[in-house]
């Protein structure tokens, strides 16, 4: 209970402890020391990736200099494909073999304990949710959390039931589930699949498949990680948003691996996440009303 996200957050004290210092005002995505939006300089990462794959390029610096040993992320079930599992990565290969985007929840925090077996510098990959949970572990000093020495939040509006997202849903739209390559939201729910082509299906089409418990959730940019990562309104890019002087030091380390846009194309896609994190709140507002 004392780490439950949901349960007695204390956002000023959490932000004193992770940043330094509460957000100001005008701060309403959170505390915010630089903000860009960039991509990988690599094809190879462009193609296995979410967007832009900042996160993948942040976390295999972090890794190639040694300021993480490994990282919690989401794989996939090998033998159900599209089924998230928690994975632990601890190199290159294994960060790309498991980028992109689940949308539907994989508890990356349940491979901690194994994780800790092996390594002493970890990184942690995860929703809004997971990334509130660590910080709760970390302000109460709880042991498990030592270990913990980067936070990658992903922007998130809402999760969706697997069987009913990846199975109902695409068996309506007579999508064979192994032959997808890819999935993405982009004002639809967009399937790409092996061959080429991509499939739209309207978000109004999977809003059933979305989970009740994240209507409980008011944090969309993931408030309380180092770096905040989200293709808002973006096409092959990242909206970046370093919060943490550790978080805004892997990002400035990693710029040579990036491809950053000029200053003003974080304008739209932050104006977006403003909108879209005002509704999560509103929504969280009447869910607890």
């Amino acid at each position: 209970m004392k780490v439950c996200p949901r349960y007695d957050f204390d956002v000023g004290a959490v932000e004193a402890s992770s940043f330094g210092r509460r957000r100001k005002a005008d701060e309403d995505l959170g505390v915010s020391r630089r903000v860009v939006v960039a991509r990988s300089a690599s094809e190879d990462v462009l193609r296995h990736a979410q967007d832009g794959g900042v996160a993948t390029v942040l976390l295999k610096k972090a890794l190639e200099d040694g300021f993480i040993d490994a990282a919690l992320v989401s794989g996939f079930e090998t033998s159900d494909p599209w089924v998230p599992v928690p994975r632990i990565a601890s190199s290159p290969d294994e960060l790309m073999a498991c980028a992109g985007t689940r949308y539907s929840y994989s508890p990356n925090l349940l491979a901690l304990p194994e994780a800790l077996k092996k390594f002493k510098r970890i990184a942690v990959v995860g929703t809004p949710c997971t990334i509130s949970g660590v910080r709760k572990m970390q302000l109460l000093g709880l042991k498990l959390s030592n270990a913990i020495k980067l936070l990658l939040g992903l922007m998130c509006v809402e999760c969706f039931s697997f069987d009913c997202l990846m199975k109902d849903r695409m068996a309506e739209k007579l999508i064979d589930l192994p032959s997808v390559a890819k999935v993405n939201i982009k004002g639809k729910f967009l399937v790409e699949l092996r061959d080429g082509t991509t499939r739209e299906i309207p978000l109004k089409d999977i809003k059933s498949c979305s989970r009740r418990s994240c209507a409980a959730c008011d944090d969309f940019s993931s408030e309380y990680a180092d770096i905040s990562l989200g293709g808002v309104g973006l096409s092959g890019s990242t909206l970046v948003i370093a919060r943490s002087s550790a978080g805004e030091g892997l990002l400035l380390d990693s710029l040579g691996l990036l491809e950053v846009e000029g200053a003003e194309a974080h304008l739209p896609p932050l104006k977006l996440a403003s909108r879209l994190s005002g509704a999560k709140r509103a929504r969280a507002k009447r869910f607890g009303s």
